[in-house]
């Protein structure tokens, strides 16, 4: 089934782009804190630098960058209307950029007032957009690929808030709960049902439509969302009672997504546009994927004395690789086409709107995909070369930096164009309604 899009439908800018703009300041914070850690990297995955850093790229970048563009997404592509509108969107920035610092700065500083207080402002902020929007996502009565994945998504994204909550109240407050089965289940939902289920289920129409792709195979786009969240809910299931199905599930979910991202690479193989810049935003993004699929099947395997390494490896490949590089890339072709189209429906039918490429122009593209996989190069060579660390943040945090310059800059070019419209169309208002002139006669 071909997914209609219902461009008539978008929200205002002011909805979705404040969640983008977010992501991007998150990103540069993110890439600072690495780059001023001097033991950012010391093998031990539960130290307060590697906690803090985790959740500055999953709440900070990840999570605002995703609920902005389900937002957006929503009304375009499910017809459904998120309650509240803007209020709604900036009720929510401000909970989600509140509990994010608050509890970052409770994982740095070992705090356990500041980590409560984060991980409440959180539970309501997240619990609520994911409410709202799974209401709004579940209204519809027809459902394609992409669809099953934004209905199915919002309740992963509540799943995560829960489990974190869990996690909190152990941490902060000595909760008896299994830590290390609930952080199972924080990090499954979180990295498959959220981050991997939304991106690739929102692929299977954003892929053809902009790249030029053939469609996805049927029953990898049918079969998608709705394997994924049977599989972790029997992941669930399996680790409330220890049963040792929970190894086996770990494998079917890297499965799953070695089919997803094998998928998209497929379909891009065959793009009409081969040198476009999202193309190999995605394909980066989906090879990470693959990596970090292959590397968690291959753990069992793998010596002890490189544990920790695979830790970061996997989450440097899943996060940064696959979901900040996907996210950029969509952000990059999306919001320009934002802009172009609000425009198109606010001016004058003869005024001149700027094209795409006048928002966010390809050479700038091209230059922030180059220094995102620099960044990545240098993450993953961390654990070998720990003396890299700096040198890899500086760099994450600069192109972090200029996604969220070149983003201002595509709502300057928008601003400007929307005034220019606005003025010629008064000025030719006030000729027309001008009284004709009367020339003197002379005798």
């Amino acid at each position: 089934m071909t997914t209609i899009l219902s461009f008539e439908n978008s929200p205002r800018l002011s909805v979705p782009l404040p969640f983008h703009l977010t992501a991007a300041a998150f990103g540069v914070a993110a890439g600072v804190w690495l780059a001023t850690s001097p033991q950012a990297w010391d093998g031990n995955r539960w130290s307060p630098s590697i906690l803090s850093l985790t959740h500055l790229v999953t709440l900070g970048v990840l999570g605002h960058g995703m609920v902005g563009s389900l937002l957006q997404l929503l009304p375009v592509i499910a017809g459904a209307t998120v309650a509240g509108g803007r209020t709604t969107a900036w009720a929510t920035l401000a909970g989600m950029s509140t509990g994010t610092v608050l509890l970052v700065a409770g994982l740095a500083r070992g705090t356990a007032a500041l980590l409560v207080a984060g991980g409440a402002v959180l539970i309501v902020a997240l619990l609520a957009i994911a409410s709202l929007t799974a209401a709004a996502a579940w209204r519809g009565t027809e459902a394609d690929a992409t669809r099953r994945a934004l209905r199915l998504a919002p309740l992963s994204l509540g799943a995560v808030a829960l489990l974190g909550t869990l996690l909190v109240a152990i941490m902060g407050l000595g909760a008896p709960l299994p830590l290390l089965n609930v952080l199972h289940l924080h990090v499954a939902w979180g990295a498959v049902g959220w981050v991997c289920m939304l991106i690739i289920g929102v692929g299977f129409t954003v892929v053809p439509m902009f790249q030029v792709t053939p469609p996805y195979p049927e029953q990898v786009a049918r079969s998608w969302a709705p394997v994924i969240a049977a599989t972790l809910v029997a992941l669930a299931a399996a680790l409330a009672f220890s049963s040792a199905w929970a190894a086996w599930l770990d494998a079917v979910l890297a499965l799953i997504v070695l089919g997803g991202a094998g998928s998209t690479l497929f379909v891009q193989h065959k793009s009409r546009r081969p040198h476009d810049v999202t193309r190999r935003f995605w394909q980066g993004s989906m090879m990470s994927w693959t990596l970090a699929a292959a590397l968690w099947l291959a753990r069992p395997w793998l010596p002890e004395s490189v544990e920790p390494w695979t830790h970061w490896w996997l989450g440097v490949l899943a996060l940064v690789g696959g979901g900040v590089g996907a996210l950029d890339g969509m952000l990059f072709k999306i919001v320009p086409f934002l802009c172009w189209l609000h425009l198109k429906g606010r001016l004058p039918r003869r005024s001149y709107v700027p094209t795409m490429q006048e928002f966010i122009p390809e050479k700038w593209q091209r230059a922030h995909w180059l220094a995102f996989e620099l960044s990545l190069v240098g993450l993953l060579a961390m654990p070998v070369v720990p003396a890299i660390g700096p040198h890899a943040g500086a760099v994450f945090a600069a192109q972090q930096a200029a996604l969220l310059v070149l983003l201002v800059n595509a709502l300057r070019v928008y601003a400007r164009a929307l005034a220019e419209g606005k003025a010629e169309a008064a000025a030719a208002r006030a000729l027309d309604a001008a009284p004709p002139s009367r020339s003197r006669s002379t005798t």
